[in-house]
């Protein structure tokens, strides 16, 4: 099954809140398992074709926290209960003029039916050095934050 993800989107999105200079205000969250070289994260599909891994996260609502949001798009996207370890950086993304607040979560509950996996979208754990060469460039960057900051070695 194909992730329709525009006309899930028409469905759920409330209203997005916009910074000073515009930009998108956003959080995600890097939901992680084990550690050091045996860390795995969650990612999801993702993309226009629904054929990539994308980091689980998406605009943060009028009234709503960014932390708020990042557990709220990891229970939507990937169907996974987390909660915050800490937050590891804001990344910007001039192209598509986002500002997403990045958190790493711990898994506490993997739902076996979730809001988008009804629509198709996948979820996967995978080796964070793996990763790095299955998502968007602007995701890879979060991963290698992530890496540094658990100084977990790049791949050779």
């Amino acid at each position: 099954m194909h992730y329709d993800r525009e006309a899930h989107k028409s469905r759920t999105n409330g209203e997005r809140q916009r910074d000073h200079e515009g930009f998108r205000l956003r959080s995600a969250g890097v939901c992680v398992r084990g550690e050091g070289t045996e860390m795995r994260l969650l990612l999801v599909s993702g993309g226009k074709d629904g054929q990539r891994w994308v980091v689980p996260g998406g605009g943060i609502e009028k009234g709503e926290e960014a932390e708020a949001a990042a557990v709220r798009e990891l229970v939507e996207e990937a169907g996974v209960r987390a909660e915050t370890a800490e937050m590891i950086g804001v990344f910007q993304d001039d192209n598509r003029k986002h500002r997403t607040r990045v958190f790493v979560m711990l898994e506490r509950e993997e739902l076996a039916e979730w809001d988008d996996g009804r629509f198709g979208r996948r979820r996967c754990w995978m080796p964070i050095v793996e990763a790095l060469s299955k998502v968007k460039e602007s995701h890879a960057a979060i991963l290698r934050t992530v890496m540094d900051h658990y100084r977990i070695p790049p791949p050779s």
